[in-house]
């Protein structure tokens, strides 16, 4: 009764409660600004990859998302390491190191996908070239050979333009991976 009677001491608690409120305020909107990249650890990473496939995306869809983990590991690594409010110190270095692994999670797996997908192109040309160079190895004794050799050369000449077809994709897919610093 003594301490709440005296003016004194109620100023000072209400004015202590005011400054912790008023930081407390300052705090919580400091880490509203995080709350961006909160769908990094809220949301099922496997249910949103698989949500994302289900659309049968094309490359671009594909680099729209590495852009986007991509541009999120670069905002989340230009935080400052220490946020000072009134009195707290507030160290963002765990966060940060958080948020550009949860980052680089999401980048991998939407990138894994990508890679299998320009790998098995890549995969199937290689078997055309295999089985080619096996038929045009082979040796030529008579005019049945040559017929052959020749009906060989001219199905080369006219997958030439389809192999041009199937290397710009696969060579779209490694240049994306390489841009966005994937590890292929």
């Amino acid at each position: 009764d003594e301490i709440a009677s005296d003016i004194a001491i109620v100023k000072l608690v209400l004015l202590l409660t005011g400054s912790v409120e008023s930081v407390r305020r300052a705090v919580n909107a400091h880490l509203k600004t995080y709350e961006v990249y909160d769908f990094l650890y809220l949301s099922n990473l496997t249910e949103k990859y698989n949500e994302f496939i289900a659309t049968n995306p094309s490359l671009d869809h594909f680099e729209k998302e590495l852009m986007k983990y991509m541009s999120i590991e670069k905002a989340v690594h230009k935080f400052a390491p220490v946020h000072v409010i009134g009195p707290l110190s507030l160290e963002t270095a765990p966060l940060k190191l958080a948020l550009r692994q949860e980052a680089a999670t999401w980048k991998a797996q939407f990138a894994k996908n990508l890679h299998l997908h320009g790998k098995e192109k890549l995969a199937q040309l290689l078997q055309y070239i295999k089985e080619t160079t096996l038929l045009l190895s082979r040796d030529v004794e008579d005019l049945e050979d040559v017929r052959r050799v020749m009906a060989i050369q001219q199905d080369i000449r006219t997958k030439e333009s389809e192999i041009d077809t199937i290397m710009d994709p696969i060579t779209h897919v490694y240049a994306l991976l390489t841009r966005y610093e994937v590890s292929v």
